[in-house]
């Protein structure tokens, strides 16, 4: 599928404050709930989960892809032994934005760490969250700069017969946030961590990981919604908006010729 027709919606400064386009308040699970707990948030609808104390003060990030890690697909199965563990046990610390920054520091700070969201404290207490995706949304006037020159080429790509043991661990050790799913060059699909995740917890077999040989064939998205290296970066994130997704394959004549995402986005409009 390709998208040719722009939708402008409205500019923006880069002088804002972050809290204008930042989630708040956001959807937090306590820093002492199990992994489980935090697995089940995840299902319902987000792919990170920020932790707090009692007192609402920031704890750090647990991800779909850190739930895979101690599911058995990375090192730190061997430290944290189940789902039952504390989640702060496998958080993520990360520094914080203060409220009255200015999404240009957001932007920035982003760029320089290379993660995907940020905590938004007044004081030490957390009051919301600012991804890349809430940056990203902020494009919508034509850019001038074209998807192919934004996009990552030869981007790293699963199999059809690959199985959820090896997505899992192509993930883990990648940080991979989406694979795109190739047959003869043609992207067939897309995974994600959270698909992954998904899959074992309808089959039961979250315990079972290292085990499984279903092929993740079953359970990629197979309607694949994607855009040529020739439209604009706001068409882009046009497209993502309305799939609710971060990234896109990037097909030229069918064939996969790279991926844009969220933080490609981020990083060509500062």
């Amino acid at each position: 599928m390709f998208f040719r027709k722009s939708r402008p919606v409205s500019r923006f400064r880069l002088d804002e404050p972050v809290m204008a386009i930042a989630s708040s308040p956001p959807v937090t699970a306590h820093e002492k709930a199990s992994c489980a707990d935090v697995l089940r948030l995840m299902l319902d609808r987000y792919r990170r989960i920020p932790l707090t104390s009692q007192r609402g003060l920031f704890r750090g990030f647990v991800t779909a892809t850190d739930i895979l890690d101690v599911l058995g697909a990375g090192p730190r199965s061997g430290k944290v032994r189940s789902l039952k563990a504390e989640s702060v046990e496998i958080a993520a610390t990360s520094p914080c934005l203060d409220k009255r920054a200015t999404i240009g520091h957001a932007i920035e700070m982003m760029q320089e760490n290379r993660r995907g969201a940020y905590p938004v404290v007044d004081g030490k207490k957390l009051i919301g969250i600012v991804s890349e995706w809430d940056i990203a949304k902020l494009v919508s006037q034509k850019t001038g700069i074209t998807v192919g020159q934004a996009m990552h080429p030869r981007p790293i790509i699963a199999r059809e017969s690959w199985s959820v043991f090896d997505a899992a661990k192509a993930m883990v050790r990648g940080r991979y946030r989406r694979l795109p799913v190739v047959h003869n060059k043609l992207i067939a699909g897309i995974i994600t961590p959270k698909d992954l995740l998904t899959w074992l917890n309808a089959n039961k077999v979250l315990g079972k990981l290292r085990e499984i040989k279903e092929p993740i064939s079953s359970m990629m998205v197979r309607n694949v919604i994607t855009i040529g290296p020739d439209a604009d970066l706001a068409e882009a994130v046009w497209l993502m908006r309305q799939a609710r997704v971060g990234g896109l394959p990037v097909v030229d004549d069918e064939v996969l010729v790279g991926m844009i995402t969220e933080r490609d986005i981020v990083d060509s409009i500062s």
